[in-house]
This record gives structure tokens, sequence and C-alpha cells, in this order.
């Protein structure tokens, strides 16, 4: 009973991010990701086919205004940074570095770009996901 307790608070999808991020003090390349999210403890995963896994811890960011699920990655300067992920409408908010903290408190890139990228439950075909929009 356990087992299926903790497997339903954990949730895996998939997403294409079409270039390079930061997450977790790292540079990811674009590719194919693996998203796992464990929400009783707060940690996603984030994990590409031929990489090991990088676990990040997540905060409470409130709620989304619908139910999809989605990344947002925000830009400063020239660099995208992983900055939220949205579970069925649950938001959960990556704290950023202290390099970036101290930039966007000083307001140092003023008008940051913004991206959201929708992800699908992990084994679902990705023609069931055709016709998803980016915002």
């Amino acid at each position: 009973m356990l087992a299926a307790i903790s497997a339903n608070a954990q949730q895996t999808t998939q997403v294409t991010v079409p270039f390079e991020f930061a997450a977790a003090g790292h540079i990811l390349p674009p590719g194919d990701y693996r998203v796992s999210f464990n929400q009783s403890t707060g940690l996603l995963t984030v994990r590409m086919p031929d990489m090991s896994s990088i676990i990040l811890l997540t905060v409470a960011g409130g709620d989304f205004q619908d139910e999809r699920s989605i990344l947002r990655f925000q830009r400063y300067g020239g660099e995208w940074s992983l900055r939220q992920v949205v579970f069925s409408g649950l938001v959960r908010v990556l704290p950023a570095p202290k390099s970036k903290a101290k930039e966007m408190a000083s307001g140092a890139s003023s008008n940051p770009a913004m991206v959201e990228l929708p992800i699908v439950a992990f084994g679902r075909l990705a023609s069931s996901n055709e016709g998803g929009e980016l915002t």
C-alpha cells in the first residue's frame, strides 16, 4: 500500500527543449528530457537519455490559471534558465542561483524573455500532443 502511495506522489513526463539552458548550476544542451517530480519531497529530477540525472529542490509557487503541465524558462542576458515547473496546474519554483538573484533584484536585465514548453506524460505517443502551442 505504501508503494502505491509513493508511486502516486511522483510524476514522470517528457519534454523537448530546443535551446541550451541552466539548471542547478549546470548548462544543459538542447534535447529530449525526462522530468520526474516527487510531490512529497519537492524534488525535481531532470535527465537526458545519455546523461546522469540532475536533482533540483523546488518550492511551492501557488496555483496556475489552468491544468496545463509546462516547464517555464526565463532568459537573462544570453542565458536561458529553468525557473518553474507546473504539473497539472501546481506551480513549483526553482530558486535562482545567487548571481542570478542579484541580477534579478537589481533590474540589470530589464524585460527578461520567458517561454513555456508543454510537457507530456512519459510513454504517451508524441502524436498525442500534436497541435500543442508554445506560449
